[in-house]
């Protein structure tokens, strides 16, 4: 074990490390991290004056050592229901934002959904009634959105810059790559994707304005650069990483979805 320097070290390295990611993105985007800042700042007050409790222990409770399952909008989400929904039971769903009226609307219902609140908040809040957790991010553009989070039952909050109060920073950029941050985050025995084509090409379930698109293509190539340079590329004791999207994702291992039963049966080796 490291000793509390060394651990110390360690974070200090690894929080570095991310603020001079975090200050690429922002210059690539050209994005404003005072606005991010402000934007998460309203969301700790929101949160806090909406009397809910913090979901940041129950989700831990939810995922740490266990089977998160990630369902990414991308085009290859249409081919993967029926695998997700022979897992639904016995692994964590974790969706991303636009991923979860699919799924619900094939009576699959997520354990969490990640958003930054410009998808449908109106069945992301009938998903928190029915028991998922919400976690929603606050970034520059979105201050208008984030008085949705009174809607939700149990929510926890997420930004890209510095953390405040009950609003954290588990890593990530768009919904899809904080998603599978999250469920590594809290400790996720093994972490599989769906939906999560990272290659450029936008899927028909993202939502996302024809004139958006080739921002968004851009976005999701730096989520695949997230997923590989700052997750996979960062191992971690006890987890296992796999993809069953249609894109190469390195440090991810590609699977079927025959593979993907072969893996959760009962009894099958963790």
């Amino acid at each position: 074990m490291m000793d509390d320097a060394a651990a110390a070290a360690t974070t200090t390295t690894a929080v570095t490390a991310w603020r001079d990611m975090y200050g690429a993105i922002l210059a690539d985007f050209a994005y404003d991290t005072a606005r991010d800042d402000k934007s998460a700042r309203m969301l700790d007050r929101m949160l806090d004056g909406a009397g809910m409790p913090d979901a940041y222990p129950a989700l831990r409770r939810m995922i740490r050592g266990k089977t998160v399952m990630v369902a990414g909008a991308g085009p290859s989400l249409d081919g993967s229901f029926e695998a997700i929904a022979r897992h639904a039971g016995s692994a964590v769903l974790i969706a991303a934002d636009t991923a979860a009226g699919p799924l619900a609307d094939r009576g699959i219902m997520p354990h969490v959904i990640v958003t930054d609140l410009d998808g449908d908040v109106e069945r992301h809040a009938e998903a928190s009634r029915r028991g998922a957790v919400i976690i929603a991010h606050a970034h520059g553009d979105n201050m208008h959105m984030l008085h949705h989070v009174k809607k939700f039952r149990a929510c926890m909050g997420t930004t890209q810059a510095g953390p405040v109060g009950r609003v954290r920073n588990l890593g990530g950029f768009t919904d899809g790559d904080r998603a599978v941050f999250a469920a590594d985050h809290f400790g996720a025995g093994r972490i599989i994707l769906f939906g999560m084509d990272l290659d450029g090409e936008v899927g028909r379930h993202s939502g996302t304005a024809a004139s958006d698109l080739a921002t968004k293509a851009k976005k999701l190539l730096k989520a695949k650069e997230l997923l590989e340079v700052w997750l996979a590329g960062r191992p971690r004791r006890g987890r296992r990483l796999y993809t069953a999207s249609d894109c190469r994702i390195a440090g991810f291992e590609s699977v079927t979805y025959g593979d993907v039963d072969r893996l959760l049966a009962p009894g099958a080796e963790s």
